[in-house]
């Protein structure tokens, strides 16, 4: 039985850490490909979106480009190693559902209500770039008026800024839950040693 919690705590640890390195990894990787687009005035060369009409927006394109493709790919994979956190983190809560402690048991719970927030705050942010998905290509379409993509982006910006709230609110809950877990392992351990002194 020890070995199999071992096992489910190496898992959840690696999981859950994957997932919170590689969401951080993304969001600087996205950061500084605004920050090098704008400062090399970047341009696009595809239709439409180096028309001289959309020069202002050009390095934001750019960053925004790599943006999508970085999230759409590591997204997956984040995805995946999240849903891998949750199922370690229900084994985690079978494997000690006989412990007798009740401060480790507390614990334990606050632990996945954290991870409650971080799925609910990624998913919140996951719709959010869905819509913004849908929003892109309006923001660049020389069909429609000005006011019309004004508009968008007004849209665009707000949701954008919603997302970022929401996957800041995961993380953080992220990385409590994943600092709590050396308690709840040192408090299960500590309950095995008592009942083999009782015993």
């Amino acid at each position: 039985m020890k070995h199999l919690q071992r096992l489910v705590n190496a898992v959840w640890s690696l999981a859950m850490g994957g997932f919170l390195g590689l969401s951080s990894g993304l969001v600087l990787a996205v950061i500084l490909a605004f920050h090098t687009a704008r400062a090399v005035e970047a341009r696009p060369g595809v239709a439409p979106y180096d028309d001289p009409m959309f020069s202002q927006q050009w390095a934001d394109f750019i960053g925004g480009a790599i943006g999508r493709g970085l999230f759409h790919i590591g997204g997956s994979v984040g995805i995946a190693l999240l849903a891998l956190a949750g199922v370690a983190l229900a084994l985690q809560t079978v494997l000690y559902s006989k412990q007798s402690a009740a401060a480790p048991r507390r614990i334990r719970r606050l632990r996945l209500a954290m991870f409650a927030v971080v799925v609910v705050g990624m998913g919140l942010a996951t719709r959010s770039v869905i819509q913004m998905d849908r929003l892109w290509p309006g923001l660049y379409d020389p069909a429609v008026s000005r006011e019309t993509r004004d508009q968008s982006r007004e849209q665009f910006n707000a949701i954008h800024n919603r997302s970022e709230q929401f996957v800041t609110i995961a993380w953080l809950a992220g990385f409590a839950a994943l600092g709590m877990s050396p308690w709840c392992d040192e408090g299960s351990s500590t309950d095995a040693v008592a009942s083999g002194h009782e015993g």
